[in-house]
């Protein structure tokens, strides 16, 4: 490797981790708001929230990879071209198209990689996601049980007024049909599932009349759920999405696809723009790039409309806007080479 390719490399480097990590942290924040308070009232430990924030991180990289990648190609255009960088580069007989080549081959590199994160490592991200958070509501604890507090747990309401070793005390179990009480209550593990075994008390069960019904032991299974995470078109493999034929499932096994391969498009044009000598001098490549960005969506957003209408094939939806950008690209390219 020589070493125009060598310093383009970091510096291109530089930049787009420095633009993916600012997204990241920015796409992170909005699943902690959006989680936090489904998973923290199911009483979900901080640790397995960590684990659940981890394995949606390749979401993350779905969404960020692209953006940085232009955002990091025009910001280092930018830089390179403010500093005289270019200027010298080309001055040394290094066209501007061997050094579009090289943020080329990198954003090839990344392109690459958004294809196995986004049909595999999401996928299995969100697998590992449901599995965690539905072991760790299944696995109530008494910690988790605050006394004096009215607590949800699957479809009935709990309450107690005290805990200690020998388990719930004073314990109060409502569901729509059925109401008991008793002395004391004691969390038990079964193979199927979390049960509360309830001493000394009474069951009132509306659907058999009103008469309470005393009892010395009762086992009360507690119907424990998840966060509802539904097999969603985010969530299945993309051999599963290939077998389906609803629209929604054949635009996201388009869109795992063309999503990765608009990196490519993305850091080409944005180190084309990013160069001084493609935009006005009172421009941002930058602010450009954010433009692109923009425009690039939207047109998919018609795309996709269009496609679920019937109006054009289920493919199109996804590839139009990535043809598009590609030819975008290309053209500039060529409008580059001959300045």
């Amino acid at each position: 490797m020589k070493i125009y390719q060598r310093y383009v490399l970091r510096e291109f480097a530089l930049f787009f981790l420095a633009a993916f990590v600012s997204l990241a942290i920015i796409l992170t924040l909005n699943s902690v708001l959006k989680l936090s308070s489904e998973l923290l009232g199911k009483g979900i430990s901080l640790f397995d929230i960590l684990a659940i924030l981890l394995y949606t991180f390749p979401q993350t990289i779905f969404i960020a990879l692209p953006i940085a990648a232009l955002i990091g190609a025009a910001a280092m255009a930018g830089v390179l071209g403010r500093n005289n960088e270019l200027t010298v580069l080309m001055a040394s007989g290094i066209s501007r198209m061997q050094l579009m080549a090289v943020v080329g081959a990198v954003a090839g590199g990344l392109a690459i990689f958004g294809i196995v994160n986004n049909h595999y490592l999401i996928p299995q991200g969100a697998e590992r996601m449901g599995r965690t958070v539905n072991a760790a509501v299944a696995n109530l604890s008494y910690e988790s049980l605050t006394p004096g507090v009215f607590r949800s747990v699957g479809d009935a309401v709990l309450y107690c007024s005290r805990v200690d070793r020998e388990g719930l005390h004073d314990i109060l179990v409502a569901t729509p049909s059925v109401t008991i009480s008793a002395r004391l209550g004691q969390l038990v593990r079964t193979p199927q599932g979390t049960s509360l075994l309830l001493f000394d008390g009474s069951v009132l069960d509306s659907r058999q009349g009103t008469d309470y019904i005393r009892f010395s032991r009762h086992e009360f299974p507690l119907r424990i759920e998840g966060i509802g995470l539904n097999r969603s078109h985010h969530t299945i493999t993309s051999v599963e999405l290939r077998q389906r034929e609803d629209s929604g499932a054949v635009l996201q096994f388009h869109k795992r696809t063309t999503f990765a391969l608009a990196t490519l498009f993305f850091g080409v044009l944005g180190f084309l723009i990013g160069t001084p000598r493609m935009r006005s001098a009172k421009s941002s490549g930058v602010l450009v790039g954010i433009g692109v960005v923009v425009i690039f969506h939207l047109l998919r957003s018609l795309s996709t409309s269009l496609a679920k209408g019937g109006t054009l094939p289920l493919w199109c939806g996804e590839w139009v806007p990535l043809i598009v950008l590609a030819g975008v690209t290309v053209g500039t390219g060529i409008l580059a080479a001959r300045r």
